[in-house]
């Protein structure tokens, strides 16, 4: 019986799992009515009790089927059309429903063919990203970067697409991932070893959030999972006009990072910045702990500049403040309620009001909003006027009359 030498390539089919592929060719001048073949596992699946299946062309379905005994094979009849032979379509295999590989040669005998399959649990995933960083927050949005993974087990050939998502837990299983929210508008992948990154948009103010992705090779087929970091989006802040400002925060801000020091609330344009103290005042540095119900004069350079206020990620009670006699430079710190309101002076500083034998005792005698770059008002709380607001992030005078305790009521971390 004469014997064919082969190639067996590898196919894929809408399953997207690869196959050890015997092509059917007249030249062999094989049976239209039935193909024998014997099928060795070798390799992770090798034993007995494998299913082995067999399949034509681009089939969904096997045409034939057969249990490896304990010499690890399979002896599977194909029943193929005169047609299929003529267009030399394959028969491919499927041990146990796990991705095959092949050795390089198959002996193919007019009516027995030999296949010998090498199984291996997934050689060709993409490579797993492992460096999953956040690296910038804002208010509603946080970006990310990576180095990109290769789609092939030694690091080569480009992705084809990416899956990140977010959630408000870390994301540490495949389970997570799917129950994660997707991301939408991912790019697309970089060649291997290049930065990529990507801006997630969407987000709550004021909330932590984790993240993970898996990468797709040009088959569907995905990476692990990746690490997944966690960044927490920014309260939203507020524009500074050029010129002098009265800066203060709402609420307690994150000292990992320094994110609370001055010179990374307003990294840029800050031509000079002052602080009242003990009817004092003194030069702030970037190095300076803003903290809620204080208040900091600041120069703006030309053309203004920008506020970035991240809100503590841990827990924090409601903020509070020594005020001594005299003016003291103060700060709002309503309640978050998805946004920091405008808040009523009397309200922000009902603190400092008790009740007395003849009436309401009062340790404020004076409030003023100066007209810089906000507006400016007078409030005296004897004075049966109208009652301004006062908005949050900015500042304000206060005169003590007796020293007290000033107290706000924000808390974090705002948002589960």
């Amino acid at each position: 019986m004469r014997k064919f030498r082969i190639l067996v390539t590898v196919i894929f089919i809408a399953a997207l799992l690869s196959l050890a592929a015997v092509p059917l060719t007249a030249e062999a001048q094989l049976p239209a009515a039935l193909y024998r073949c014997t099928v060795y596992v070798d390799g992770a699946l090798a034993g007995a009790g494998r299913t082995v299946d067999a399949y034509v062309g681009a089939e969904m379905s096997p045409r034939a089927s057969a249990i490896t005994s304990a010499l690890s094979v399979a002896i599977l009849e194909v029943p193929v059309t005169l047609a299929e032979v003529a267009s030399s379509e394959a028969i491919s295999f499927k041990v146990d429903g796990v991705l095959a590989t092949e050795t390089p040669d198959v002996d193919v005998t007019m009516a027995a063919p030999e296949v010998r399959l090498d199984i291996v649990t997934d050689p060709c995933n993409p490579k797993t990203v492992t460096n999953l960083a956040v690296t910038a927050e804002y208010s509603g949005a946080i970006d990310l970067s990576w180095t990109a993974p290769g789609e092939d087990p030694d690091g080569t050939g480009t992705c084809t697409a990416y899956d990140i998502r977010y959630a408000l837990s870390q994301i540490s299983t495949p389970g997570d991932l799917v129950a994660a929210v997707d991301a939408a508008g991912e790019p697309a992948p970089s060649a291997p070893g290049t930065p990529d990154s990507f801006t997630v948009n969407g987000l709550s103010s004021g909330t932590t959030y984790w993240f993970a992705l898996k990468a797709e090779d040009d088959v569907g087929k995905l990476s692990d999972l990746s690490n997944s970091p966690s960044g927490t989006t920014n309260v939203p802040g507020m524009s500074l006009d050029e010129g002098w400002n009265v800066v203060s925060t709402p609420v307690t801000l994150e000292s990992t990072g320094g994110a609370n020091r001055f010179g990374n609330i307003i990294p840029t344009g800050v031509l000079a910045a002052y602080r009242l103290y003990g009817n004092n005042w003194y030069a702030v540095t970037s190095y300076y702990v803003l903290k809620p119900l204080e208040g900091i004069y600041v120069n703006v350079d030309t053309g203004g500049t920008e506020c970035y206020f991240v809100p503590e990620d841990g827990i924090s009670a409601p903020p509070t403040r020594t005020l001594y006699t005299g003016w003291s430079l103060v700060g709002p710190a309503p309640g978050y309620d998805g946004g920091f309101p405008d808040t009523p002076v009397m309200e922000v500083l009902a603190c400092m009001i008790t009740g007395g034998l003849f009436g309401s005792e009062l340790s404020f005698s004076n409030v003023v909003s100066p007209a810089l770059n906000q507006p400016g008002w007078t409030f005296n709380p004897w004075y049966y006027g109208s009652e301004p607001d006062m908005l949050p992030y900015k500042g304000y005078f206060a005169y003590m009359e007796a020293y007290d305790t000033l107290v706000g009521y924000s808390t974090t971390p705002l948002a589960q």
